[in-house]
């Protein structure tokens, strides 16, 4: 994953939750949190959330 980015449309289509961690400058406990409510967009893949896009 790229280092930074200068807006959300360059982030890849989907993304791990220590990523989105990383992104919103969020701990991980909290990314977590986030990705764990109603209606986030998400995708289990091995047994890992994985963020998607809407």
């Amino acid at each position: 994953m790229k280092e930074s980015y200068k807006s959300f449309d360059e982030l890849p289509m989907m993304i791990s939750v220590s990523q989105v961690a990383r992104v919103l400058g969020i701990s991980r406990t909290r990314s977590y949190e986030l990705v764990n409510e109603k209606g986030f967009p998400k995708n289990k893949n091995r047994h890992k959330n994985c963020c998607t896009e809407r």
